[in-house]
């Protein structure tokens, strides 16, 4: 938001500055929204859209991080720069009555044809979220400790759903009516293929390695290891085929050509002296372990979408049946989407 934010400030068509430029012309904005929650200021720095920051918004960004100094003084200057009454920002212009802007792609569509797909294909599909955010390390920890909620349910050690999400309501952002979705999925959990929890958003990584990976590897990775170690306290998870299919919907995670990965408990046990899975977490080298973990059939490889826009059905379909082990209950699937 904060880079957003100064990039309107020394562009000529970010902010609002292409409909400026197009006036009186009638301009309809077709948008395809690559942030959480769909805010048009800054979906590509709202170039149709009016800019709502204050004028010293840029400035005051620049010097929090302490770069007055090593930016040009000509950029400096504009970002110093006041508006006065004969720019365009401050006439009739700025109304914005000739623009309409039209999101024709998001997050939400996305996850609700991810849905929408795996009830095609036999799931009890429940949308958990569409603003997901976070560093992966502590989305993974989220994702494994309602997995385990989930088991505890379904396996009838205990019922605290209702408690766990009064608890988490607010930092996970769901969607309204979860828990009762939720509730009506698991008790048609028998009859299906498995229950299928989709979520969409952002998330974050802190690079300490060298290694190869991307966002949604490393989250797919991280689950894994998070619900290995839960094992040890919560037994009951081995009752049950859970697994976290990582995307971004672009089809390209980080410097890869995969789209992301599927996480799961064998990534940490079945592993030979080869692959060093918390190795390559340290290394930020998910897509190493990825590509010689099982010849890489947890990697998903969908190709290059060009746009950040809901999978085809063909393409999630091939991913909505990962393996599991003879004779274990169906799979509890997490789908998250990122980058969208």
């Amino acid at each position: 938001m904060e880079l957003n934010c100064v990039r309107k400030k020394v562009s000529v068509l970010k902010g609002g500055g292409l409909s400026r430029l197009a006036y009186p012309a009638q301009v309809v904005s077709l948008i395809l929204s690559d942030v959480v929650g769909d805010p048009l200021d800054f979906i590509a720095s709202g170039p149709t859209v009016a800019n709502t920051d204050q004028v010293v918004d840029a400035l005051n960004i620049i010097n929090k991080y302490h770069l007055l100094n090593k930016i040009p003084e000509s950029v400096i200057s504009i970002i110093k720069a006041t508006p006065t009454s004969n720019d365009d920002s401050c006439n009739e212009v700025n109304n914005f009555n000739h623009v309409q802007n039209n999101i024709i792609g998001n997050n939400s569509i996305a996850v609700k044809n991810v849905a929408k797909v795996a009830q095609q294909n036999g799931y009890s599909s429940v949308i958990l979220s569409t603003r997901v955010e976070g560093l992966v390390s502590n989305v993974a920890i989220k994702y494994a400790n309602l997995a385990n909620e989930i088991c505890l349910n379904m396996s009838g050690k205990q019922n605290r759903l209702v408690q766990y999400f009064e608890e988490t309501s607010k930092e996970y952002k769901f969607v309204d009516n979860v828990l009762t979705n939720l509730q009506t999925q698991i008790s048609k959990f028998s009859q299906s293929k498995g229950l299928c929890l989709v979520a969409g958003g952002e998330t974050t990584v802190i690079l300490k390695g060298k290694g190869k990976g991307g966002r949604n590897q490393e989250l797919a990775l991280t689950f894994a290891k998070v619900l290995h170690e839960m094992k040890d306290t919560h037994p009951h998870i081995d009752e049950f085929n859970i697994f976290l299919l990582s995307c971004g919907t672009d089809g390209i995670d980080g410097p890869t050509d995969a789209a992301g990965a599927i996480g799961h408990c064998q990534q940490f046990e079945n592993v030979g002296s080869h692959l060093k899975p918390y190795e390559c977490l340290k290394n930020n080298d998910s897509n190493s372990f990825y590509s010689n973990f099982s010849n890489g059939d947890d990697l998903v490889s969908i190709g290059h979408t060009a746009v950040f826009v809901p999978l085809t059905d063909r393409q999630e379909d091939d991913i909505l049946h990962p393996s599991a082990a003879p004779g274990s209950p169906d799979p509890l699937t997490f789908f998250s989407e990122d980058g969208i």
